[in-house]
């Protein structure tokens, strides 16, 4: 679910966070 994606986000490191955000989009899309 995008909630458990956003979740992980928040408690990934910045450079992590990136890449997936970026990788989440290309899934949403």
């Amino acid at each position: 679910l995008p909630e458990d994606a956003i979740s992980s986000v928040k408690f990934a490191p910045k450079s992590n966070q990136y890449l997936l955000v970026a990788s989440w989009d290309c899934s949403v899309r």
